[in-house]
């Protein structure tokens, strides 16, 4: 480690050395090592190389191809809250090296979205940046018309809750696309229809749907995985909303055994436990869910934990995002429950501010430009 606690495969990606960083990955480097950017926010090591000059082979060596467990790698590391796509596409990488980030992350990574409900392709539409429209929708259609070539990917598509018709009236003009959405939009119709079920409380709809569903494809876990379309909630999160103890205590039931409850997070990156602590109401649910394990220290995308959740539990600030979350109303951010605990912790070191002498305290206007500007990956 050194300055800000770079590890040495930051300087071998600044410094381009190839045939170095492929040595390095190759002997276990890790991509998720935290280091801090120019304002001291933590921050993964991959995401330094995320900038538009940094070429192509410099992100190839970093992400060799079919390299285990990478795609649930990239998915998990955020900067500020933000995938890797999202800063790929704030940063203007290389058309390419969007590309290649797309590949080697894969549907969960593309299908990800954020705490007003948009994925990194309505980030581009939204930011008029076409070019990287158009290569999502490539790649999007290469995973459907090539099953052989990307095994896997199209079904989890349709189960990550892809909007498949924005994209069917294009591709069912090539003859390879057989019967993929006969198939696979009665599977998002039904997983809607579970979602409703499960909103409602009407179990004997629920137990008949999640039949339906393990009969239309038994190779992926629908109740464990399955979303809504345009909707990053998992079921196991919308049951515990709700709380509804039956159907959370069925969607456990379900999980993987190999799979941690831990990874199952919802478009907040949050798991079933943060809501759960919410209110006094679902603590039936909290002690069900810690039996399989849930940790109280997993961190959201605004670094917020089950215990934070725990310590605002049925304050009108947590009635409001609760509620938020059930209506689907992402017409506006969440509201932020911990607000007026951090205006006081700001406040109390402007206050130690103040009692500093009046020569350490006065900023040059170089000095105040300096700690005003917007932090950079440097």
């Amino acid at each position: 480690m050194s300055d800000r606690g770079a590890p040495i495969i930051y300087y071998l990606i600044q410094s381009e050395e190839i045939p170095i960083i492929e040595l390095f990955i190759q002997h276990g480097c890790q991509l998720y090592t935290i280091m801090q950017d120019d304002c001291g926010h933590d921050m993964p090591v991959l995401f330094s190389a995320l900038k538009a000059e940094t070429p192509l082979n410099v992100v190839e060596a970093l992400l060799p191809l079919n390299k285990p467990v990478q795609e649930e790698m990239l998915y998990k590391i955020l900067y500020r809250g933000c995938t890797v796509l999202e800063v790929a596409l704030d940063q203007n990488v290389n058309p390419e090296v969007f590309s290649l980030l797309i590949d080697r992350g894969g549907p969960l990574l593309l299908c990800e979205r954020n705490q007003i409900n948009q994925t990194v392709r309505d980030l581009a539409i939204a930011s008029c940046k076409t070019q990287y429209v158009d290569i999502m929708d490539s790649s999007i259609s290469s995973w459907i018309l090539y099953p052989w070539k990307y095994p896997g990917r199209r079904l989890k598509l349709a189960v990550y809750g892809w909007n498949l018709e924005a994209i069917e009236e294009e591709l069912k003009k090539n003859l390879y696309v057989d019967d993929y959405f006969v198939h696979h939009k009665p599977l998002q119709i039904q997983m809607k229809q579970l979602a409703d079920a499960i909103e409602k409380g009407d179990m004997k709809t629920f137990l008949e749907i999640q039949s339906s569903l393990s009969e239309l494809d038994e190779s992926v876990n629908l109740l464990w995985y399955g979303r809504v379309v345009d909707d990053g909630m998992p079921h196991l999160h919308r049951a515990v909303l709700h709380n509804q103890l039956k159907m959370v205590e069925i969607i456990l039931a379900a999980k993987p055994p190999k799979e941690s409850i831990d990874n199952l997070f919802d478009q907040n990156r949050r798991t079933a436990l943060h809501y759960a602590y919410a209110s006094a109401s679902m603590e039936e649910i909290k002690r069900l869910l810690m039996t399989y394990g849930c940790s109280e220290h997993v961190l959201d995308k605004m670094n917020r934990e089950p215990l934070d959740f725990r310590d605002k539990r049925d304050s009108s600030e947590m009635i409001q995002l609760l509620h938020r979350l059930k209506t689907k109303d992402f017409s506006w951010y969440e509201n932020d429950p911990w607000k007026l605990e951090r205006l006081v912790d700001e406040c109390s070191h402007s206050d130690e501010g103040e009692e500093s002498s009046d020569e350490e305290s006065e900023l040059s206007e170089e000095e105040e430009m300096l700690g005003t500007r917007s932090c950079v990956i440097f």
